[in-house]
């Protein structure tokens, strides 16, 4: 395995319902490079740090507005005057 195949699959280390035969390679991998590690780190300490931020509740404002997009965005546009 090399490092690009590695660093695509470092969010499914995290994902404790992931115990394929790819998360072994990707494991062993980690095992032999640094540079690997230290990216699977930083990975690890922002979701971390992300995990552990409020969640903001969305205001009703929020909703009404965002179905008035999609409203708008499902609107047929306007037939062409010729």
């Amino acid at each position: 395995m090399n490092c690009t195949h590695a660093q695509e699959r470092l969010t499914e280390l995290l994902d404790p319902r992931n115990a394929t035969t790819t998360t072994d390679e990707v494991r062993a991998h980690l095992a032999n490079c640094p540079e690997c590690q230290r990216d699977f780190s930083a990975l690890h300490r922002t979701l971390s740090t992300l995990d552990t931020m409020p969640v903001e509740n969305p205001t009703p404002r929020l909703r009404s507005n965002f179905y008035a997009m999609l409203e708008e965005e499902n609107t047929p546009p306007p037939a062409p005057h010729w």
